[in-house]
């Protein structure tokens, strides 16, 4: 697999694909992406090709009703952190950014009621539909700095993919907001709350109070070696393209801050 490691090394065509998600989180049904572990060292090789694209997405709530609440919590979260990386990354486009807001407005809207085990069939429709368009966000744009942090966490610790970026999410929110695009951006997205803010600490702290809600297992970080952590950060291809940039040495600080280390 490691032959298809980067974007279109597919050297011929593929069948169609039709894409039919089971949980509504990494938007893959809409993405010409899909994401392999290396085997060894359990690094994100993301192997990429237009002709991967599904022709057809069917979203039917109806699969994920069976979901457990873990499951339907950090992928619901994975998916929150989609809209709001791909809304302010460097790659931002005018289409990205209509996928980005719309995706926002659905999973804000059910997200609370899915992390306390509560959802409705409504509840359901919103986060699957809201996946898949911050797919298409992602798609047409790209990630940042809290799935570049996200990554080293599940490949040398084993945390799971949806809590390794939340864990990040509200200190890259906090770092990305210093900036004034991104600032503006994510105070809009306050307005779109179920309880509508103003600024970008009204959308943190929704998040943490969502991320409080979800009762996620506490993570000991202390043992971590912060410096190897960040290097393998610092490689990752999607922090390229965070509004802040950052060097090892920087996400070396934002892995202390955000793990409370």
């Amino acid at each position: 697999m490691h032959d298809y490691h980067g974007y279109a090394k597919a050297p011929r065509p593929f069948l169609p694909l039709i894409a039919i998600p089971t949980t509504a989180g990494t938007g893959s049904e809409t993405q010409s992406f899909t994401l392999i572990s290396r085997d060894g060292s359990h690094e994100k090789m993301a192997c990429g090709d237009p002709k991967a694209l599904p022709r057809i997405a069917l979203l039917d709530p109806e699969l994920t009703a069976t979901l457990p609440r873990a499951t339907a919590t950090l992928s619901g979260l994975d998916a929150l952190a989609h809209a709001l990386e791909s809304a302010v990354c460097t790659k931002r486009n005018p289409v990205s950014a209509l996928f980005a807001e719309s995706a926002f407005r659905h999973l804000a809207s059910a997200l609370g009621r899915v992390v306390t085990g509560n959802p409705s069939a409504d509840d359901r429709a919103a986060m699957l539909l809201g996946a898949a368009l911050a797919g298409l966000a992602i798609e047409n744009s790209m990630l940042g700095a809290a799935h570049a942090s996200a990554n080293p966490l599940t490949a040398r610790h084993g945390i799971v993919h949806g809590h390794a970026v939340s864990l990040m999410l509200p200190s890259v929110l906090r770092l990305n907001a210093t900036t004034p695009a991104a600032a503006a951006l994510y105070a809009h997205f306050a307005t779109l709350l179920p309880v509508p803010g103003t600024t970008p600490a009204d959308l943190i702290a929704w998040l943490e109070n969502t991320l409080a809600a979800a009762a996620l297992p506490p993570v000991d970080a202390r043992p971590f070696d912060f410096a190897a952590l960040a290097d393998d950060a610092a490689r990752q291809w999607t922090g390229k393209f965070n509004p802040v940039p950052l060097q090892p040495v920087d996400f070396a600080a934002l892995y202390r801050r955000a793990l409370a280390v």
